[in-house]
């Protein structure tokens, strides 16, 4: 029968004839309704079989995954009960397999045991099952661990974080084993990027779990040195993931970033906005976009409030003699093959820049209105461009009779 599986699976995906593709769909759904315990077994055994194809062992993974976890609240209310339910043995049986999977050296395969182990977690983590998951993550990604065995678990606890709920106890109670594995994984000891990069996807994904981390100031400046390092990286996508961080952790905990713009952040944002690279300028500006973002949370809460959970810095405003005059130089970075619905890193400083106004207000006038003049009658149509983009971005933010 594991043979039959495995030929209706291999139909289902990679038979050229659309009526054999069907029909083949038609069997595994009629088999997950009917015999779903079964189903289930079927699948796991072809996921842990190495001598299956690649295509067959992914489509069995997600078979088991797509059992587990759905959009459909009710939906989803359902699946927990049945997998809850289940006997231990089977339980166990799935678990063990897709750790095993895991490891596998297709990256393809250890991809679809990633989103399953999440999967499971995502039922299992908030009951305090499966207590020995993150301490087998953790292992995986210690230093002397092969490149696709650390990459596949950072993968695994990012989307752990992606999927799972943060104010559960049960699961923020893993924030010390996420934090190691992710801090191993990124650090710049590390030689694989491609591990750097997964463990930095993974740490976007888990810094409102490691919020109790975040409070201790020697692990708080442990995360940002690693961070800031990856902004320096060689390869570039590294360098834009480490930005897009940066924003993130400014987002979530602006009253800690005082010291770090001292020390750091004020001259590497503004290096990485001037990169060549348009990833990285982008999210280098979009550092910029949450600053504002949360000052001008921040003036709202005042105005309204008389006060405001968060004290002001005012970092956009200190900081503006050096970002204002890189934004309205990023703006001539129109890319003329841009299709309509590409992020430019002059799409990315406009928007940055209408933050910028309404965060700082009058301050933004005397710069932007020389950078119009000196650039609204160009014979070159990027500065034009920019110039009517310079002045409508920063429309609402000074006071009106200024």
């Amino acid at each position: 029968m594991n043979m039959d599986i495995s030929v209706v699976l291999e139909n289902a995906i990679l038979n050229p004839d659309p009526q054999e593709r069907s029909q083949a769909e038609s069997l595994l759904n009629s088999l997950s309704e009917n015999n779903w315990m079964n189903y289930m077994q079927l699948m796991t055994e072809v996921l842990g079989d190495e001598s299956k194809k690649t295509e067959v062992r992914i489509l069995a993974g997600l078979g088991i995954k797509n059992q587990l976890s759905s959009k459909d609240s009710n939906k989803r209310l359902s699946q927990i009960d049945r997998w809850i339910k289940i006997d231990q043995e089977s339980k166990n049986q799935i678990k063990n397999i897709s750790l095993k999977a895991l490891l596998s050296n297709d990256d393809r395969v250890a991809n679809t045991a990633a989103q399953l182990v999440a999967a499971i977690a995502e039922i299992e983590l908030p009951r305090r099952e499966w207590n020995d998951l993150m301490h087998i993550i953790v292992e995986n990604t210690k230093a002397d661990r092969p490149v696709n065995v650390k990459r596949a678990s950072l993968l695994t606890i990012g989307y752990i974080c992606e999927s799972s709920d943060p104010s559960n106890p049960a699961v923020s109670e893993q924030s010390n084993g996420i934090l190691i594995a992710i801090v191993q994984g990124a650090q710049s000891s590390e030689p694989s990027v491609v591990v750097r990069k997964t463990a930095l996807s993974a740490l976007i994904n888990s810094l409102e779990f490691i919020a109790r981390n975040f409070d201790i100031e020697g692990e708080r400046n442990y995360i940002m040195q690693v961070v800031c390092e990856a902004t320096q990286a060689d390869d570039t996508e590294l360098q834009a993931l480490a930005f897009g961080t940066l924003a993130k952790i400014m987002s979530l905990y602006y009253p800690y970033m005082g010291v770090y713009m001292e020390k750091a952040l004020y001259t590497i944002t503004v290096s990485g906005m001037q990169s060549p690279d348009e990833k990285v300028a982008c999210m280098a500006v979009e550092f910029w976009s949450s600053v504002c973002e949360e000052e001008i949370e921040i003036h709202l809460q005042v105005e309204e409030y008389g006060d405001s959970d968060h004290k002001s810095y005012n970092f956009a405003h200190i900081a503006l003699p050096q970002v204002l005059p890189t934004l309205l130089d990023l703006l001539t970075r129109q890319n003329e093959d841009a299709e309509d619905d590409d992020w430019t890193v002059a799409m990315a400083a406009g928007a940055c820049l209408q933050l910028y106004a309404q965060d700082t207000g009058n301050y933004v006038v005397q710069s932007t209105l020389q950078f119009v003049e000196a650039n609204l009658n160009s014979e070159n149509w990027r500065n034009r461009e920019a110039a009517v983009m310079a002045f409508g971005s920063i429309i609402d933010g000074p006071d009106r009779d200024h």
